[in-house]
């Protein structure tokens, strides 16, 4: 258990036979594997605001009413900020043979893709490592 960290950022950590995912330990199993499931944006309060806007320009234009055509360009930008900056949090979970559970969950996906990578490269790095300590033997 005293093996150095494969990887090691922001509180997560991926050993040979372990993850340590903000002081908690996960032991892992030679079936295990590490899922990324991406989140998804929520489009119902984007499409309402684009909707909304839309009817509103269109209706200003015919009362022409200037008011209410800067409304609607409003309810338009306002579904364009709801859409674009979202916080979409993504997971990775640990599947095993019978069970899965949840390691970590986070909006960087890029953060994510490195753990999962680290943890994949795991076993190659740890059968280099025996096969160099049996060489030095």
């Amino acid at each position: 258990m005293n093996q150095a960290a494969m990887f090691n950022e922001n509180g997560v950590q991926v050993h040979a036979d372990r993850l340590v995912v903000y002081g908690q330990t996960v032991l892992v199993q030679d079936g295990d594997r590490l899922v990324l499931q991406p989140g998804a944006r929520s489009k119902l309060a984007a499409t309402v605001l684009l909707l909304i806007g839309l009817a509103v320009v269109a209706l200003s234009v015919y009362f022409a009413s200037g008011p209410a055509l800067i409304l609607g360009l409003m309810a338009f930008i306002a579904s364009f900020i709801a859409w674009r900056f979202q916080n979409v949090r993504h997971t990775l979970q640990l599947i095993g043979t019978s069970s899965s559970r949840t390691v970590v969950d986070s909006t960087d996906l890029a953060w994510l893709e490195r753990i999962q990578a680290a943890f994949a490269q795991r076993k190659s790095q740890d059968e280099i490592v025996s096969t160099a300590n049996t060489v030095q033997a």
